[in-house]
């Protein structure tokens, strides 16, 4: 017998057995060692049958069956057809490296008609390894079909107190931070009433809340020179969008009096209070007590509170039925159980201004579409898991807690960071690290107004700079002391080979090409860790730099930008490969005196199958490790406007067998063409050019 318990008990067997449609629990029945296949990753699966039809994975979703549901969301919302055929590649089980028999993994992979492949990981966790109090506390909890139910809001509310009273990490002296300009006083001057209060610099300190919302289409009430009266005098709550009313209700029940909401407390038709208040939106955040996010809604009409399937909520057990391995009872989750259940199909995760939103509050309180989640900088909990994941013993793996890749990023400022208290470069290297990684997360968000790009994130970028000790210069979405390893910057991609989306800059000016935040698209910045075993050889200097804001914030929207570098420039052509592409960074060759490269070529965005006029490239540094060797730089094209200005249009990276057979510097041997243009030349290969 497995760790897992028996289940003994018929009725608890019943309930259990109502979780799953009868394919589901077909899984866990009968011969499991039948047909094996080696995954991608070296990992052999067991594997198993599901649903072939898409109405009848609907159907079973709709009866709540949790796995199906999961699955449904997975693959519904991109192919609403349920008169398909589902092409499931695999279903099937993984099972422990150091339990024999044991299954640790669910896994479901589909290709779906357009070719995109999607996949699906549960974990599966024996009942005997979850601490009893946790186990005992996710199977007595009941659930409601609302989530303003007074049984959530009272577990809300033991979150705010456990965390304010008992979590070190997440009372940070506020002392330093100032007061919202504007602030809603709610409550006043009649009951369901709210009005606008300003606060001075003499005000007293009040408590407050955020509010996280997706504006999108509706129509409601702001703050503009016509409504700054109204507002002082105070409105009735029912003038007010849902979002709003909920908000409100939330912040009064927690006990607190005040909230800031940003269009109710930013002029909106004020562009200098807007750059003004903009300037200051990281104290704003920093400083409140908790943001509220109405994660589940599209738009400011849906509110913080919605309808759900309360069986949904409770956690997934069953019991295995094998023949052929030991049985026992089991916990079944997502393996990405906060990236699935808060991101979900929900919108505002979409919106740029989230990102800042999420990272610079002490704690954030999600009012999901299927249940609440609360986010500090200590816990990750939920309805489900309201004191947390917690397993009585190691030995299954890194599968402790639930994060999403933002999740991790809810450390970054490290003051207070064991790991880095005693090595401060390792802490450095950490905070630009996890620039890197701020970035590459908003990037991959939209935003309703363009010339947000770097705005959005300003408040983010100054915490940065204050955990760096002011020491560094920010320069339009950069850091000078590592900016020859950001410019190499390059639109990343999600999800697999078929992922082939493009990037497009804005009509109106809004950064430098050098900048990733010209660019409107994914966005990956590589910052390597020190190694012993990685040799970087850089041969490019920077000799000047310089950006223009429209403000003296050198946080605030960019004007203008230069950047003068000198270093090796060589001219060459990229070309298509191939009119079926399996990955777009091998859509493009790049040739060198003629010759195939086969690097990878990131271009900023499509050129299509014309070559690219009078393109440049500048290699930036070489990397060689004992398996590998590479050289990585910028691709330029000229502007037209002065002999030896360009714009970036690209990264390029050749690897291996073609830098080792330049012996020597890749450019040693390579004859330019008639194009190279540049600022000045000093005679040995040293080239000077500015790029704007």
């Amino acid at each position: 017998m497995s760790c897992g318990k028996q289940i003994a008990n018929s009725s608890c067997h019943q309930r259990i057995c109502d979780m799953y449609c009868g394919t589901c629990q077909n899984i866990f029945r009968g011969s499991l060692f039948i047909t094996e296949r080696v995954s991608e990753s070296g990992d052999i699966i067991y594997l198993r049958d599901h649903h072939h039809k898409m109405r009848d994975l609907r159907q079973s979703a709709l009866e709540g069956c949790s796995i199906c549901d999961r699955l449904w969301h997975l693959i519904g919302r991109r192919c609403p057809d349920t008169s398909m055929t589902l092409n499931l590649e695999t279903c099937g089980l993984r099972l422990s490296e150091r339990r024999s028999g044991i299954p640790v993994a669910l896994s479901f992979e589909y290709r779906l008609s357009n070719g995109e492949k999607v996949e699906e990981h549960f974990r599966l966790w024996p009942t005997c390894e979850i601490l009893p109090e946790v186990l005992s506390e996710m199977q007595s909890r009941l659930h409601e079909n609302r989530t303003d139910s007074a049984a959530t809001l009272d577990l809300v509310s033991t979150w705010l107190k456990v965390c304010t009273t008992s979590h070190p990490d997440c009372n940070v002296d506020t002392a330093g931070i100032k007061m919202p300009t504007r602030l809603l006083e709610l409550g006043v001057p009649h009951h369901n009433h709210l009005r606008l209060s300003v606060i001075t610099p003499t005000s007293n300190k009040h408590p407050y809340m955020t509010l996280s919302h997706c504006w999108g289409a509706a129509k409601f009430l702001k703050l503009t020179a016509d409504t700054f009266q109204q507002l002082l005098d105070g409105i009735h709550l029912n003038i007010l969008p849902q979002s709003f009313q909920d908000a409100v209700m939330i912040t009064q029940t927690l006990g607190v009096r005040y909230l800031w909401i940003d269009s109710l407390c930013i002029l909106q038709d004020s562009l200098e209070d807007w750059r003004q208040e903009a300037s200051t939106m990281g104290d704003v955040y920093k400083g409140a007590l908790c943001n509220i996010a109405a994660s589940g809604s599209d738009d400011s009409n849906g509110g913080c509170f919605h309808m759900r399937n309360p069986r949904l909520m409770e956690p997934s057990i069953l019991a295995t039925e094998f023949s052929d391995s030991p049985n026992g009872e089991y916990h079944i989750r997502l393996e990405d159980f906060l990236e699935a259940g808060l991101h979900n199909d929900q919108t505002i995760f979409t919106r740029g201004w989230i990102v800042q939103e999420r990272a610079l509050p002490p704690r954030v309180v999600h009012f999901g579409r299927n249940q609440v989640f609360w986010e500090c900088k200590t816990a990750d909990l939920c309805e489900t898991y309201p004191s947390g994941f917690k397993v009585a013993r190691k030995g299954w793996g890194e599968w402790f807690g639930f994060s999403d890749l933002f999740s991790s990023l809810k450390t970054w400022d490290m003051g207070s960071s064991q790991s880095t208290q005693n090595d401060p470069e390792a802490r450095v290297r950490d905070l630009y690290g996890a620039w890197a990684q701020l970035v590459g997360v908003y990037s991959r968000c939209n935003l309703t107004k363009a010339d947000d790009k770097l705005v959005a994130i300003s408040g983010l970028a100054k915490e940065i700079h204050k955990a760096l000790g002011k020491k560094d210069t920010y320069l339009a979405g950069l850091w000078r002391q590592h900016i020859l390893y950001q410019l190499l910057w390059y639109h990343g991609l999600d999800g697999y080979a078929t992922d082939t989306r493009m990037s497009s800059r804005p009509n109106s000016y809004r950064a430098p090409s050098w900048s990733w935040a010209s660019l409107d698209g994914k966005i990956d910045i590589d910052f390597p860790a020190p190694s012993p075993s990685i040799a970087f050889d850089f041969h490019v200097t920077l000799m000047d730099v310089h950006v223009e804001q429209v403000t003296n914030d050198s946080f605030a929207q960019v004007t203008a930008g230069y950047i003068r570098l000198c270093g090796p420039l060589l001219t060459l052509i990229i070309k298509r490969t191939t009119a079926s592409i399996s990955s777009r960074s091998r859509a493009y060759d790049a040739l060198l005196n003629g010759q195939h490269t086969k690097g990878r070529v990131y271009p900023d965005m499509d050129v299509g199958d014309a070559n690219v006029p009078f393109l440049h490239f500048m290699p930036f540094y070489n990397s060689s490790n004992m398996a590998n060797s590479q050289c990585v730089g910028l691709l330029l094209q000229p502007t037209g406007v002065s002999k030896g200005q360009f714009r970036r249009c690209g990264r390029l990276s050749i690897f291996g067998k073609a830098v080792k057979d330049a012996g020597g510097p890749l450019w040693a041997n390579v004859k330019n063409h008639d194009w190279l243009e540049y600022e000045s030349f000093d005679g040995n290969g040293v080239y000077t050019i500015s790029v704007i």
